[in-house]
């Protein structure tokens, strides 16, 4: 039911189908979650996702979590919880409740440190509204090995804030990150928005994974004096980004 209703576009009856799966059993985590992705005001939302995390708890069982915990995503009995989670802390952040949040972002990525859902991503762009340094520093430190604008621009940034901008490493900060994503400089200078993609995956080097690290990170380096001039000084013909790939949207899968 649950499937059928993920492939549904009228909302009402993926709402009915999503009714119907929590009539055969109200631990259905996914069912919960479809509820609260249609429900009117975050609060709302908020209250099914719980619904959710809970239902998928209780289906999941203690010890699930005892044996799992380390690589929670590979084990498809707990995508539902994970789904649930993800969806709650999104939640939480649009009602301004930072705190409860971080909590649950940070419970996933214990759960499953690898992060197919891109919680860290979430993370990171939460962090740095806090001007957490810090926490920032040491998580850029965990996921070392990543290969995303998140990543890339935000130690840039942060190298930028330290004082050296005019330093040969800086430098080399801002080629990796420009090969990694070209767009992200352009769409820093823009004064409006970035444009809004609602596609169910992110193409990696493209202006949609530009625009998803600025929504998230844009505001961190306009509170920077003097980053975003900086930034355009330095970008002149940018080179073209790597290969095409496809990497799911952060936390909220499926959509």
């Amino acid at each position: 039911m649950i499937f059928d209703a993920w492939d549904c576009e009228e909302a009402k009856k993926r709402i009915k189908l999503a009714r119907r799966a929590l009539d055969r059993s109200p631990l259905c985590a996914d069912a919960w979650t479809l509820l609260a992705q249609e429900a009117g005001s975050p609060a709302a939302a908020r209250d099914l996702f719980v619904m959710g995390v809970e239902a998928g708890q209780l289906a999941l069982g203690k010890t699930s979590f005892r044996d799992m915990t380390g690589e929670f995503w590979g084990f498809i009995e707990t995508r539902p919880y994970m789904r649930a989670r993800g969806g709650l802390a999104l939640a939480l952040l649009e009602l301004g409740e930072t705190d409860a949040a971080i909590g649950h972002l940070r419970a996933m990525l214990e759960l499953n440190p690898n992060d197919n859902q891109g919680i860290r991503y979430v993370l990171l762009g939460t962090l740095l509204d806090r001007e957490a340094t810090d926490e920032v520093v040491a998580l850029l430190d965990v996921y070392d090995a990543d290969y995303s604008p998140y990543w890339a621009y935000t130690r840039l940034l942060l190298a930028f804030r330290a004082g050296k901008g005019a330093e040969t490493a800086t430098r080399r900060l801002l080629s990796d990150a420009v090969k990694i994503n070209r767009h992200v400089p352009g769409l820093l200078l823009r004064p409006d928005p970035p444009p809004e993609f609602d596609a169910p995956y992110i193409t990696v080097g493209d202006e949609d994974e530009a625009a998803d690290y600025v929504v998230a990170c844009g505001a961190a380096w306009r509170r920077t004096p003097g980053a975003i001039d900086w930034l355009a000084s330095l970008v002149a013909r940018p080179a073209r980004a790597p290969a095409i790939q496809r990497r799911p949207r952060k936390a909220s899968e499926p959509r």
